[in-house]
C-alpha cells in the first residue's frame, strides 16, 4: 500500500519513501478538534519558550480567534495520518524563488516514529530552495533539519504579531 493519498502540484510525493508509518492525506485538518487540541499544546510550549506561558496563551487565543494560525495554502499543506488519526501537518508558502516552511508539527505522542522525517522528506520534493525558521530554543529541531541536508545561513528576528522571535534560518537548495 502506498503512503500517499494526496495529489499535489507542489510536491512529488511518489518519490517519498514508502517505509514510513503514516499516509499523507487530503483532509481539512484545521476542523479536526481533537487534532487542534494536541497542536495547541505543542504551540503553547513553543511560544512559551520565547515569551512565557501567559503571553503565549494570549497570543495563541488571538491567532485561534482570527484564524491566522490555520491560514495555509491548501496545495502546500501535507497532513500525516495513522489509522485515521491525524498525527502531523506541514505547510509551505512560496515567496519569490523559495518556499518557506510555515507550519511543521507532529503530535508529541508520535515523536520518534518517523512522521517528521516523512513530512519533511515530502516537503523537500519541491523544485525550489526550501527555507525554515527554526527556534533558537529548540536545538534538537535544528539537528533534525540538518539530517535532511539543511544548512544554517544565519539568524533572524521575526515580528510575529508584535512579538520579536529569533530563529536560526535553515535552507536546503
Amino acid at each position: 500500500m502506498s503512503n500517499v493519498n494526496k495529489p499535489s502540484a507542489y510536491f512529488n510525493l511518489e518519490s517519498v519513501n514508502t517505509d514510513f508509518p503514516a499516509i499523507l492525506v487530503d483532509v481539512e485538518w484545521s476542523k479536526n478538534q481533537a487534532f487542534l487540541e494536541l497542536l495547541q499544546q505543542s504551540w503553547l510550549s513553543q511560544y512559551s519558550d520565547y515569551m512565557g506561558e501567559k503571553s503565549a496563551a494570549s497570543l495563541l487565543a488571538h491567532l485561534h480567534e482570527t484564524g491566522k494560525i490555520y491560514d495555509h495554502d491548501a496545495a502546500g499543506t501535507l497532513v500525516a495520518s495513522i489509522d485515521d488519526q491525524l498525527v502531523g501537518v506541514a505547510a509551505i508558502r512560496y515567496i519569490q524563488d523559495v518556499s518557506l516552511v510555515t507550519l511543521f508539527e507532529v503530535i508529541p505522542t508520535f515523536h520518534g516514529k518517523g512522521i517528521g522525517h516523512q513530512l519533511l522528506s515530502a516537503l523537500c520534493t519541491i523544485e525550489v530552495p526550501l527555507v525554515a525558521h527554526v527556534s533558537i530554543h529548540r536545538p534538537w529541531l535544528k539537528k533534525f533539519y540538518e539530517k535532511h541536508e539543511f544548512v544554517e545561513i544565519g539568524a533572524e528576528k521575526v515580528d510575529h504579531f508584535g512579538h520579536a522571535l529569533t530563529f536560526d534560518v535553515m535552507v536546503k537548495v
